[in-house]
């Protein structure tokens, strides 16, 4: 729903904008789970922007061009959704500080609690 939402926002694109897509601002506190690190750490990212196709994220980590992650979106009276992104940028604004973007991959819904991602999510690291 907040997908459908985000979509429905009209935002004409700042000169020099490359995004097709209006995105809407927020302010969400999501758990991003990094699936091409080592160990999978779960970690803490804000999210400022969210469109139909991608979200603008900052955070205290450095994410790497196309590394991937996994965050859960909460919804009142409806199922989480937990969602596949790709890292399309990320700049450090300061030492400990960045900003950054992702697109959506995929996305499935989380039945009555069950946070399993699909195996095909975790099989190949895009990473080396």
């Amino acid at each position: 729903m907040l997908l459908k939402a985000a979509r429905k926002v009209i935002d004409p694109k700042p000169s020099g904008e490359q995004r097709n897509c209006p995105r809407a601002k927020a302010a969400i506190s999501l758990e991003a789970v990094r699936l091409d690190k080592p160990g999978k750490p779960v970690v803490s990212i804000r999210c400022h922007d969210i469109s139909g196709k991608g979200l603008g994220f900052s955070s205290p980590y450095d994410f790497r061009l196309n590394e991937r992650f996994v965050v859960r979106f909460h919804f009142a009276n409806v199922h989480d959704r937990l969602v596949l992104c790709r890292v399309r940028h990320c700049t450090a604004l300061s030492a400990q500080r960045y900003k950054g973007g992702v697109e959506f991959v995929d996305a499935v819904t989380a039945q009555a609690g069950n946070a399993d991602m699909p195996a095909h999510w975790t099989d190949k690291p895009i990473l080396p």
